[in-house]
C-alpha cells in the first residue's frame, strides 16, 4: 500500500490544479479512517483544519487507512488534520437525521437491490426496511 502523505497532497494540488481540501476529502471517502469503535461504517460531522464548515461524512472504518481518528482529532500519519464530531453507525437505513437533527436524509432505494459498494463495509446487508420510496404514498406510509 502508498503510503500518502501531506507532501505528496500538496504536490498533486499543483499537478492537477485542485485545492489539497479536495484531495484529502477524496481520500477520506476512498480510504475510511481507522477508529477504535466496533462500527464498520460512522457517519459524523468533519471540518478541515483552519475551516469554519462541517461536511457531514460517511466513512468505512479501515484498519489501513492512513487516517485515524483519535479523540475527536483526524490525523493523516501523524499529522492532525480534521475536527470531527457527532460520531455515529452508519447502518445504510432508509433514513437518518443529520445538521442538528434539521435536515432528514433519504435513501430511496430498496435494501434487497443493494449489491454493494466496492467501498462500503454493509454491502449486501439487508435491513426490514425493504421498501423503493419513489412515491408520495409509500413516503407517507413509512413515516
Amino acid at each position: 500500500m502508498h503510503k500518502y502523505t501531506l507532501s505528496d497532497i500538496q504536490k498533486y494540488s499543483k499537478k492537477y490544479l485542485i485545492n489539497k481540501e479536495d484531495i484529502i476529502y477524496i481520500l477520506l471517502n476512498i480510504l475510511g479512517v481507522r477508529c477504535n469503535t466496533n462500527m464498520p461504517r460512522i457517519r459524523a460531522n468533519i471540518r478541515l483544519q483552519d475551516k469554519s464548515e462541517y461536511f457531514y461524512f460517511g466513512l468505512a472504518n479501515n484498519p489501513h487507512s492512513p487516517f485515524h481518528l483519535e479523540k475527536g482529532k483526524v490525523y493523516f500519519q501523524n499529522d492532525n488534520i480534521a475536527e470531527i464530531k457527532g460520531i455515529e453507525n452508519d447502518d445504510c437505513a432508509s433514513s437518518y437525521f443529520r445538521r442538528n437533527k434539521t435536515v432528514l436524509t433519504i435513501n430511496s432505494n430498496k435494501r434487497s437491490n443493494c449489491r454493494g459498494c466496492q467501498f462500503c463495509p454493509n454491502n449486501l446487508e439487508l435491513n426490514s426496511e425493504d421498501e423503493n420510496l419513489n412515491t408520495t404514498s409509500k413516503l407517507k406510509k413509512t413515516f
